[in-house]
């Protein structure tokens, strides 16, 4: 083997194959970039910032480029409800309303029924619990 063709030895690993599955979605995505044009650069960061073996390379929001403060490492279910969620503008019982970002989460901290509360937001339900929403808020970019 030539010495001059060795860069990191670690093309094998699950981290090098994370920073490549970066790189690849980036480009299936709008406004999306990869910053760490350097695997080592990626590699250091990662190991400063919470990486560990198992973990999903997450951007935070699933919004924006995979960048020194909008990456997350999380499990993979976390990453999959994330991903999942969205912002809803609900109106409580009082009649004040309440932003929302992940539904499953709020209902689960609020006692509400997730099912009932899609419901509402699908416009088959007019209300849970006294509960209703006011929109569905589009994330732009």
């Amino acid at each position: 083997m030539n010495d001059g063709n060795r860069t990191h030895g670690m093309s094998r690993t699950k981290i090098y194959r994370q920073w490549q599955a970066m790189g690849q979605r980036s480009v299936a995505r709008d406004n999306c970039e990869v910053m760490f044009k350097d695997f080592l650069d990626f590699y250091n960061y990662a190991m400063d910032n919470g990486w560990y073996e198992g973990c999903h390379v997450c951007r935070i929001g699933d919004y924006g480029n995979y960048e020194s403060g909008n990456i997350r490492f999380d499990t993979g279910q976390s990453n999959h409800e994330e991903a999942l969620a969205k912002n809803y503008i609900l109106i409580n019982p009082k009649g004040i309303s309440v932003k929302v970002y992940n539904l499953k989460e709020f209902c689960k901290n609020n006692n509400l029924s997730q099912g009932n509360m899609s419901q509402v937001s699908l416009g088959k339900r007019k209300q849970h619990k006294g509960w209703t929403i006011q929109q569905e808020v589009t994330n732009a970019v």
